[in-house]
């Protein structure tokens, strides 16, 4: 009886101890993690990329592209502007970085990329309409990563490629309500994201596939541990001719906790009319008969490689049964190489 008695204790005191050490979750939504679609060539071709050839922002779409890039190169990636009828408020909040221009920073050349990305920035503060001062809820969250990825070509043809990434996130959250203690809390995040590509080309086709955070966590001091969100990649690439290319994907997201997971098809056309001029248009959607959940692009890249290119694009999508009009810029700087 008594050793009965003395399992059933360490027991409960398991239990307890387990219940004090537990940490609550950090409430982020998990879409905050994905960031914004990078790369002015890739937005203007519907966001396609499994398949395509490398630049410096294939790590973002497939990192086994980067055996593709042909000299060394730096890119910066801007989100320019969002046109529409609808509040500024309105269009901010649906993106995790609020309005900032800069969506990324990559040197690549052949075979290896470095990059930084910043996935969430923003400040929020929602107050009462009768007594702000008093009554508020405010939310920070920075979120940034910094990666590394490599190509390399087997034996037999194919390319594989491998990204690794540190993360780096802060998360303060403020409340404040009358008759109740005010609440701060100021957290840090450090985690890493693990990402796995193929590719391959036989003759005028290009197929590719590509697992993007598969393992990605970002460990808490005071939450729980974050999963990133898991992103698969399917792509198929068709170029009878070197001046015109077709090229589609299959994107999966999978979600933890009650956000559902997602699918998208995406469709790009590139057009190479003279060698200082790429054209290209594009479409992605998660439901091509939902007009809500379908986007149309269009862009062009305007320079010589050798010394400069510009990549612009331009996105339309509707929001809340407005038309939103989406610039993005990529500034490409080709580096000194021994070639």
């Amino acid at each position: 009886m008594g050793c009965k008695s003395s399992l059933l204790f360490i027991a409960a005191f398991l239990i307890a101890a387990i219940s004090v050490a537990a940490k609550p979750p950090s409430g982020i939504a998990p879409t905050d993690y994905l960031g914004k679609p990078v790369g002015a060539r890739f937005i203007g071709m519907g966001e396609v990329g499994a398949a395509l050839s490398g630049s410096s922002q294939s790590p973002v779409y497939n990192p086994a592209s980067l055996g593709e890039v042909t000299r060394p190169s730096f890119s910066a990636d801007f989100q320019m502007a969002n046109q529409s009828s609808l509040p500024q408020e309105t269009l901010l909040n649906s993106s995790s970085l609020r309005g900032k221009k800069l969506t990324y920073l990559g040197f690549a050349s052949k075979g290896t990329a470095f990059f930084y990305r910043p996935l969430a920035n923003y400040d929020t503060l929602v107050t009462s309409t009768t007594d702000p001062e008093n009554n508020y809820v405010q939310n920070y969250l920075r979120v940034n990563q910094y990666g590394f990825s490599a190509s390399q070509e087997t034996e037999k043809g194919y390319s594989v490629g491998l990204g690794l990434s540190y993360i780096g996130a802060q998360r303060g959250y403020a409340k404040a309500e009358t008759g109740v203690p005010p609440v701060l809390e100021m957290a840090d995040g450090n985690g890493f994201a693990l990402d796995v590509g193929f590719r391959d080309k036989k003759g005028d086709v290009a197929y590719g596939l590509s697992v993007l955070n598969a393992v990605g966590l970002i460990y808490w001091d005071k939450y729980d541990t974050d999963q990133l969100p898991l992103t698969v990649r399917a792509g198929l690439g068709f170029q009878p001719v070197p001046v015109f290319g077709f090229y589609t994907d299959y994107e999966k997201r999978y979600f933890t906790g009650e956000t559902p997971d997602i699918d998208y098809w995406h469709f790009g056309i590139e057009l190479a009319a003279v060698r200082w001029l790429v054209l290209r248009t594009g479409a992605v959607s998660e439901d091509f008969n939902n007009q809500e959940k379908t986007s149309f692009s269009w862009g062009f890249t305007f320079g010589n490689p050798r010394s400069y290119s510009l990549d612009a694009s331009s996105k339309t999508r509707k929001v809340q049964g407005e038309r939103v009009n989406q610039f993005d810029l990529s500034i490409v700087l080709p580096l000194p190489s021994k070639e």
